[in-house]
């Protein structure tokens, strides 16, 4: 073993005084790894200075000769990296391989950030000489493992790696980044090695890439079309159901602090702040592909509706780097070519902007301000950049923009302060994204008929695609469409049968269409469900009303139709009870 390895091996041991090292070096231990054969693990391979893959170049890459790990195109290409590469150039052997194996996750994240440090050059090479920190790789894979075998027990430590790897996205030396990537392992592993992904979300991605579908459509459509189909659902439903509430912490996001940081890092210069959603705000680094590669992976993560759901404030960073890339390569209308996809900057898409931004938005995010920008540039807003994405990417931007707009009718608060967005931004972005003509129309068919396209699983896009039914059936009806915006104010006011009761003759009418357009949108069987579900005579019913009492106590039926309206126009519940206590009426 390397003797520098040994002596850190040493500092390590010495942390074992902590109260909860026994534990943690026994649950390191029951913990597999990759590190006992890291022969055999290999990833996609890419050049590292190029970042061509071997599939994209068409032929074997070479190999580095010393250290087995960094590939290239050719000798030239070698050559040009090694200056980045030969600090760390050299391998692992197996008895380093089994001391990091088995190493806990304090001992481990120490070991880290002092060999970073060392083959960043921010504290000198007196490590990095002789290529000790080759070991970063394989402490970085084994890190992963840890957080993910069992999530509690990593609480605290994304903090620590957090700190550790933003120093780096300060750093104005942009060849810090490059041997930071150097490293062997490295590049492959920060561009194909993780997913980032929670192990629930892993296996319904397969299956049920927009969210599980509802107990309803499993029971009544799935059951009836793909029976085996709808008992992995079921399966999938208890899975989610014994994790129970999220907490705010799981492997994936505690891990996605170091991952994502290291790939950011690469990517820009950030302006130092206290707060890590301003981490993506500053200048694009220079030097070759790199920040290019680094900022399509950095982007491609963030708009990844699984990896946001599964990493959460972890890749906060996301927003503000977006508006630094769209800042640097949005396209404008007239450089647009035939084959132009719809990408606003390397890895986001103009869609896939969208639908990350109603995330943020219905959530509250922390990257609120930087979503703002991104939503109020004038490209997001340019039909003929819309004109370029396919019907089935812009019906799907659609159904997520009126699902929030039915959400959130007064419009979401942005920032650190009480100032809301103005949801006329997202009815100009819904305008350019449908388009006009037979376009508008073939957008609306297509929200309206496919239950998969919309924000959540199947069978819980039933509302949103009605709302699409009802601007049909008005066209057809040669009825005015063009205020889409005072057609879903309409929509939402209207009372929903069978639940509320209509006042007038004209509030009945327009009610039995909304029925008639939620029928269209479940089918007759689902439909048959829910009108059973307010049969009052029915068990649907009997349990309708004891969900209520769950929810609401026993609150007078007058006050309780109040705070119902109130949700409706926007209020928590939460809020809707404390306002009716301090008005005396409850």
């Amino acid at each position: 073993m390397d003797p520098r390895i040994d002596l850190l091996s040493k500092m390590m041991n010495s942390m074992n005084s902590m109260p909860d090292a026994e534990a943690s070096a026994e649950f390191a231990k029951s913990v597999p790894s990759v590190l006992h054969n890291f022969d055999e693990y290999e990833l996609p391979r890419v050049c590292y200075y190029t970042f061509v893959t071997e599939e994209e170049h068409g032929k074997k890459l070479l190999r580095c000769s010393r250290c087995q790990r960094a590939f290239y195109v050719s000798r030239e290409a070698q050559k040009e990296h090694w200056k980045y590469h030969k600090d760390s150039c050299r391998r692992v052997d197996s008895e380093a391989l089994e001391t990091i194996a088995s190493y806990n996750l304090k001992e481990l994240q120490t070991m880290f950030g002092n060999l970073l440090a060392q083959c960043s050059g921010i504290k000198g090479k007196i490590l990095a000489k002789n290529g000790v920190s080759s070991a970063v790789f394989p402490i970085v894979v084994r890190i992963s493992e840890l957080m993910r075998a069992q999530d509690s027990y990593s609480a605290d430590a994304g903090n620590h790696l957090h700190g550790i790897c933003r120093t780096y996205i300060f750093c104005a030396d942009d060849k810090i980044s490059w041997r930071i990537w150097g490293i062997p392992g490295m590049t492959q592993f920060l561009l194909f090695g993780e997913d980032l992904l929670t192990e629930n979300v892993r296996k319904r991605r397969d299956y049920f890439d927009d969210g599980l579908p509802s107990t309803e459509y499993i029971d009544l459509v799935l059951e009836r079309d793909d029976p085996e189909l709808a008992e992995r659902a079921r399966k999938l439903h208890e899975d989610e159901d014994s994790v129970g509430m999220w907490t705010g912490v799981n492997g994936a996001m505690e891990f996605c602090y170091l991952y994502f940081n290291l790939i950011l890092c690469a990517a820009v210069r950030a302006r130092k702040s206290m707060c890590s959603i301003h981490d993506g705000d500053g200048n694009i680094r220079q030097i070759g592909r790199l920040p290019e590669v680094a900022t399509r992976r950095a982007l491609e993560l963030w708009s990844d509706r699984l990896v946001m759901e599964s990493c959460g404030d972890a890749m906060a960073p996301g927003a503000s780097i977006g508006v630094t890339a769209m800042n640097k390569w949005c396209p404008k209308e007239e450089d647009l070519s035939a084959d132009f996809d719809g990408e606003l900057a390397p890895g986001l898409t103009f869609d896939a902007a969208v639908i990350c931004a109603l995330k943020e938005f219905d959530e509250s995010g922390a990257a609120l301000q930087y979503t703002e920008l991104l939503m109020c540039k004038p490209e997001m807003r340019s039909s003929v950049i819309w004109d370029s994405i396919t019907m089935i990417r812009r019906a799907r931007v659609c159904l997520s923009i009126i699902s929030f707009l039915m959400n959130n009718p007064l419009g979401a608060t942005t920032g650190f302060s009480d100032k809301r967005f103005s949801n006329d931004i997202w009815y100009q972005i819904l305008d350019a994204a449908v388009g006009s003509g037979v376009t508008k129309l073939s957008v609306w068919e297509m929200a309206a008929n496919h239950s998969c396209l919309g924000p959540k699983g199947m069978g819980h896009n039933d509302d949103v695609r009605a709302f699409f039914h009802f601007l049909l059936r008005r066209h057809e009806r040669e009825e005015d469409v063009r205020n889409v915006k005072g057609l879903l104010v309409a929509w939402n006011a209207t009372p929903d049968l069978p639940l509320a009761k209509p006042k007038t003759e004209s509030q009945m009418k327009s009610a039995t269409e909304k029925l008639k357009c939620l029928e269209l949108a479940q089918g007759p069987i689902l439909h048959a469900d829910y009108l059973n579900y307010f049969d009052k005579d029915s068990k649907h019913s009997q349990d309708y009303e004891a969900h209520v009492k769950k929810l609401f106590g026993e609150i007078p039926q007058e006050s309780r139709e109040e705070i119902l309206d109130m949700i409706k126009k926007g209020e928590s519940r939460f809020n809707a009870i404390e306002i009716l206590k301090a008005a005396g009426r409850l």
